[in-house]
């Protein structure tokens, strides 16, 4: 698993570590939907930014501490108080009582102690992103040295850094960085550590996610405390606790999957559970280029993954209709570098790059725009001019593995680099204010023309399976599960949804499920409430088509072991595209 959540002395100036908003961008919709006291936005905007909630949970705690404010404080109540609703775990305030419990001499042992961890940190990536990839030694070096200090962390009571450390360490002792030179007992023994430290402050976030189905198979294989497995109901899958949202379900030991990169064939290859994906171009993701020489350095949503691999990769305009992505920072086009072709028709762009030692695949189609088309209904010039150019994209990559004997493709669908990431809500033009359209990855379970939404548990075959996406979807892990189900029947008034997706609560709000997909729809018993749907009419570029998201009031629906519930949308209503 990745340990890319390198908070900081200051963990402002860390990184993001989440993949839904950027770090300016969740706080500033969170703060918002404090001053309207829009308590579900909040539940919601914590859940999908986890990890960056826990970096200002930390810098909060920290500044109330050495800079105390009235500001701060009133902050930091609420982001309490949403966390307990939302994760039902006490992970501020014990941060808050740390803080608040150092003394004297403890204050600059903890800056100490900190600033030596981000010095080791940055070696630390420094040495995943070198060329050819990290040595096995300089792996077991670093481990040693964050194992050392994972021991002074908790010396401190410093539960946080020292479970950072220990998920370093057992990383780097892992087979996937240290090769030969593997310590699995220590890997295991560091994971052990990193679970139960962060199980005890109550941070249940990508880390503890991602690394206990590794720490589950090492027990099994018999890498734990004198070759023994693990105790009775010690790592069996467990998540949070939920109230009337389904009991997370019992998992075996992971495996890790291998996956390839397979560039689309075409937009229509799949039915997918994707609103931009037809042939109105003018709403999709946009590369905006300015005259020649301008260059960018927002590639779609790929700004965190290319910050992470240190690399200067930028879309640049060599010439009048010349674009490409500059790969080495150069600033003309050259070997290694990759043409962005305007032919007047929609061509693939794929490139391949480095983080943390794995390799990334990222791939769209691309094409400009018309003199003559309509934006909004509106006639408008949408053809490139010296001045400027909308290179208009749609998600043209996937990573294809086989799980259970069926193939399992992965469609990178919000164009962040990432394959099997974290559900993202934007407020695209079009909606009204205070609502906000969610995007998501796709998978295609074998033969099947059609795409489901991603989701952590899904059936193949006859075996249901937790699924978590490794380092960004360059891998999968997956484990069978027992799971106890039911259906959802959707009973739809109007014309018939393209697709319906709910999303699960609590222990299963990492499950997504079409509805749309067949009359009856088998699920994990639990709650499920309606995310986002949408309904078209006609074809190419005649479509016409609407969204569907929760209005003010969320929507849910509870399913017992067994039992079949409707789900009863639609009308009376009628559309007029006029």
């Amino acid at each position: 698993f990745s340990t890319s959540v390198p908070a900081a002395t200051t963990p402002s100036a860390s990184p993001a570590t989440s993949y839904g908003d950027t770090r300016e961008e969740f706080r500033k919709k969170f703060k918002n939907a404090i001053k309207i006291n829009a308590t579900k936005e909040m539940e919601k905007l914590l859940r999908n930014n986890l990890d960056e909630t826990a970096i200002w949970v930390i810098e909060l705690a920290h500044s109330q501490v050495i800079r105390p404010s009235d500001e701060t404080a009133d902050l930091f109540v609420q982001i309490e108080k949403t966390w307990q609703s939302a994760k039902r775990t006490e992970f501020p305030a014990e941060m808050r009582r740390f803080y608040e419990g150092l003394k004297g001499d403890e204050f600059k042992l903890y800056a100490n102690l900190t600033r030596t961890y981000d010095k080791l940190v940055a070696d630390y990536f420094a040495e995943l992103n070198a060329e050819g990839g990290p040595k096995p030694t300089a792996m077991i070096d670093f481990a040693d040295r964050f194992d050392s200090l994972c021991n002074d962390f908790e010396g401190l009571r410093c539960d946080f850094y020292a479970s950072q450390c220990a998920a370093y360490a057992g990383v780097s002792w892992d087979k996937d960085r240290a090769k030969d030179l593997q310590d699995l007992k220590r890997a295991c023994a560091s994971y052990g550590r990193m679970i139960e430290t962060r199980e005890r402050m109550g941070l249940k976030d990508s880390i503890l996610i991602q690394g206990k189905p590794r720490y589950q198979e090492l027990m099994k294989l018999g890498y734990g405390p004198d070759g023994s497995g693990p105790a009775d109901g010690e790592g069996e899958g467990e998540d949070e606790g939920s109230s009337g949202g389904g009991e997370a379900p019992a998992a075996a030991a992971a495996v890790e999957i291998p996956l390839e990169f397979e560039l689309l064939e075409s937009m229509e290859q799949f039915e997918r559970p994707n609103y931009f994906v037809d042939e109105h171009y003018s709403i999709w993701h946009t590369l905006f280029l300015r005259e020649v020489g301008s260059f960018t350095e927002g590639i779609h949503r790929l700004a965190p993954l290319i910050k992470r691999s240190g690399l200067p990769i930028t879309a640049r305009r060599e010439g009048s209709a010349k674009f490409f992505v500059d790969m080495d920072g150069d600033e003309k086009m050259g070997e290694g570098d990759v043409e962005i072709p305007v032919k007047g028709k929609l061509e693939p762009v794929h490139f391949q790059f480095p983080v943390e030692g794995k390799t990334h695949h990222f791939a769209f189609f691309v094409q400009t725009g018309q003199e003559k088309d309509k934006y909004q209904g509106l006639d408008t010039n949408l053809q490139p001019s010296d001045r400027q150019v909308a290179l208009y994209s749609s998600p043209a990559g996937s990573m294809v593995g086989t799980v259970g004997g069926e193939t399992l493709r992965i469609i990178d669908e919000d164009l962040d680099g990432v394959y099997g990431g974290k559900i993202q809500s934007y407020g695209h033009v079009g909606l009204t204010e205070g609502h906000y359209q969610p995007e998501f990855d796709s998978m295609v379970v074998g033969n099947s023309k059609r795409a489901i939404p991603w989701s952590r548990y899904v059936k193949i075959d006859k075996q249901w399976y937790d699924l978590q996406s490794i380092l960004d979807g360059t891998s999968l892990a997956a484990a069978p599960v027992t799971v106890a189900t039911g259906e959802l029947q959707l009973k739809f008034k109007g014309p018939k949804p393209n697709f319906v997706i709910v999303q699960g609560t609590d222990s299963m709000s990492e499950a997504f499920f079409d509805l749309a997909e067949s009359s009856k729809v088998e699920v994990p018993t639990g709650t499920y409430k309606l995310l986002v749907g949408m309904i078209a009419q006609g074809k190419k570029q005649q479509v016409q088509k609407i969204l569907m998201i929760p209005g003010s009031e969320e929507m849910s629906w509870t399913v017992g072991e067994g039992e079949s519930v409707k789900v009863e949308l639609g009308g009376p209503f009628k559309f007029d595209f006029g």
